[in-house]
């Protein structure tokens, strides 16, 4: 088959140059994508707030299962001292990982004001021991794999395919004083829970 001369440029684009522009482009937009998405969880603002529900100022009742299978309310973790929960968004979740390590190697400090810590996540209790032995906490992580106590604070939304991370601060009373959610890379609330344990 002859190819007419005018036709060159034709062909010559369509198996050649399109390819190229298209590899070209493809590229540069997984190149943005890759940058847009580091520079949002690096950078972006930390999207925590405070929030009411029924539970914050009453006291709550809902059970959580303790490493050794007990059940146990949370108002009943410890009387008449000061508790967060810190809630994890899942067990594989690198953020909530180093704040539970933090608090660990601050325990001491924690436990001279008088307050106690505490991680929640919904996977099941041997899966948190591993994760407890794993990273050398001082303190257990409590489980709720039916979502009893995180639906009571709304941080285990129906449309969502993970738990909503944040902190439970509870009173010596035994009643909830608030609720902080969210927590994002560069997001430091470990003073702060320390502060509010005082």
């Amino acid at each position: 088959m002859i190819i007419r001369p005018t036709r060159w440029f034709f062909v010559a684009f369509l198996f050649i140059v399109g390819p190229l522009l298209g590899l070209a482009a493809g590229a540069a937009a997984g190149a943005h994508l890759t940058y847009t998405s580091f520079e949002t969880a690096q950078e972006r603002p930390a999207q925590e707030s405070t929030f009411s529900t029924p539970a914050v100022g009453g006291i709550t009742s809902e059970k959580v299962t303790l490493p050794n299978g007990q059940r146990v309310a949370l108002n009943e973790l410890a009387p008449e001292r000061k508790v967060a929960i810190v809630v994890m968004k899942d067990p594989h979740c690198q953020v909530c990982q180093r704040q539970l390590r933090v608090l660990s190697d601050r325990l001491a400090e924690v436990q001279q004001q008088g307050g106690v810590v505490f991680g929640l996540s919904d996977a099941n209790r041997c899966q948190n021991k591993q994760l407890m032995s794993r990273l050398g906490l001082k303190f257990p992580i409590l489980s709720d794999p039916e979502h009893h106590a995180l639906t009571a604070f709304d941080m285990a939304p129906a449309n969502r395919p993970h738990v909503t991370p944040g902190v439970i601060f509870i009173d010596e009373n035994g009643q909830v004083e608030s609720v902080h959610l969210g927590r994002s890379p560069g997001q430091h609330q470990e003073e702060m829970i320390i502060q509010r344990l005082r």
